[in-house]
C-alpha cells in the first residue's frame, strides 16, 4: 500500500466519529491532512501526462513497421529472477499500456518495461535465476541477495 493511500485512511478516520482521532495529536492531524491536501508524499507528485507523452515519444523513436518490442524482466515471489521476456506489439500507446497493466496486475513482485525496436529486440535473450536455490547453495538459505 502506498503512503498517500496510508495517509488517506488516516485522514478519513480522523475525520470519522471514531477511530484513532484520539491516539493522534493535533499537530499530527494537521500533517496528515496536509499531505493529503496535497495529493503528494515527501514532495513528489506523479505526472501522468509527462510519463505518457514520454512512452509515446519513446514509441515513436523506436518503432519499425509499425512494431516494437516491450521486453519485460522482474522477480517474483518466490526469488525467481527474470530478464528478457519480450512481447512484438503494435505500436499504439494504448495497446502496450495495456498490455503492462495486465502484467503488472498478476505480479507476484517488481516488474519493469523496457521498449526496444525490432532490431535491438531480436538481440535480447531470455534468462532467469532463482535466488533462492542460490541462497540455499551458499549456504545463506535465510537471505537472499539481489
Amino acid at each position: 500500500m502506498r503512503l498517500q493511500n496510508v495517509l488517506l485512511c488516516i485522514y478519513a478516520r480522523c475525520n470519522g466519529p471514531t477511530g484513532v482521532q484520539d491516539m493522534l495529536t493535533n499537530k499530527m492531524k494537521r500533517l496528515v491532512r496536509h499531505i493529503a491536501r496535497q495529493g503528494r508524499h515527501c514532495g513528489v507528485r506523479q505526472d501522468y501526462l509527462a510519463e505518457r507523452e514520454a512512452l509515446v515519444t519513446r514509441i515513436r523513436e523506436r518503432q519499425e513497421d509499425g512494431y516494437v518490442y516491450l521486453v519485460s524482466g522482474g522477480r517474483d515471489c518466490d526469488g525467481v529472477q527474470w530478464e528478457g521476456m519480450k512481447t512484438l506489439v503494435k505500436a499504439v500507446p494504448r495497446q502496450i499500456e495495456q498490455r503492462m497493466d495486465v502484467a503488472l496486475e498478476w505480479a507476484d513482485g517488481p516488474m519493469h518495461f523496457s521498449i526496444l525496436s525490432p532490431t535491438d529486440g531480436e538481440e535480447v535473450r531470455y534468462t532467469s535465476r532463482d535466488l533462492g536455490m542460490e541462497a540455499f547453495e551458499n549456504g545463506h538459505n535465510h537471505v537472499i541477495y539481489v
